[in-house]
């Protein structure tokens, strides 16, 4: 799954985001890596790997 997202402040973002480890591997996320836009530190590229799509689809659609 890729997703692409802009924020303020990385450092607040990515401490959430990895407090949001333990539900994405309960969800069964297979791990993700983060990419910071050189041109833009604001924002970021998300690839996450996940073990078929429809566990992909399932977390995006969750209410978290």
């Amino acid at each position: 799954m890729l997703v692409i997202h802009k924020f303020e402040d990385y450092d607040k973002w990515k401490k959430v985001f990895d407090e949001h480890g333990t539900v994405r591997k309960a969800k069964e996320s297979q791990g993700a890596t983060i990419f910071q836009d050189a041109n833009d530190p604001k924002q970021i590229v998300i690839i996450s790997k996940w073990e078929n799509l429809q566990k992909a689809k399932n977390f995006a659609e969750a209410e978290i």
